[in-house]
């Protein structure tokens, strides 16, 4: 038998029981439940009936389905959207607080106010949920017809010192 091969054979004898002493010494490993293994929250932070509530529980209903597991969507409106989002900022990092996000706590409300979280660094975005187009509309008989013109009129009127009502 050739020396190197002589060599290799007993490198690998040694290798093998090698790794079968350390198998054995090492603990055993447990497995974790797979996720989901409980009931998931999904905080809504607007009150129900409105779009992000409708969108949540319809999403809520089929992925419930589809994970084996329930889902249940809690509305926490007010303060436009703060009251809500406080809640999932402050809910265990384990992925069963789920919050639905829009703009005004993300984008507008950072800019007004001192939030109780930073939306930058207490949440992670996961899913685009919903697209929803934005619409400028005005009343044609007191408005500017092009939002460019908006600028314009509004430095040539004055504010009326009533509030208006609704038509």
């Amino acid at each position: 038998m050739n020396m190197s091969k002589a060599i290799i054979r007993r490198l690998s004898a040694v290798s093998a029981s090698l790794l079968l002493g350390a198998a054995w010494l090492a603990p055993g490993a447990h497995a974790q439940d797979p996720y989901p293994s409980r009931r998931i929250t999904w905080v809504v932070p607007y009150g129900p009936g409105g779009g992000g509530d409708l969108s949540a529980r319809i999403l809520a209903q089929k992925l419930s389905e589809t994970m084996g597991q329930s889902i249940v969507v809690e509305n926490r409106g007010g303060a436009g959207g703060v009251i809500g989002t406080s809640v999932g900022a402050k809910a265990a990092p384990d992925g069963y607080t789920w919050t639905m996000g829009s703009d005004p706590p993300f984008t507008i409300n950072p800019h007004l106010m001192k939030l109780p979280f930073d939306p930058d660094k207490d949440f992670e975005p996961v899913s685009v949920i919903l697209k929803l187009p934005l619409v400028l509309v005005i009343n044609p008989a007191k408005a500017p017809r092009k939002p460019r013109e908006s600028p314009a009129k509004a430095r040539t009127k004055p504010p009326s010192k009533t509030r208006a009502e609704p038509a």
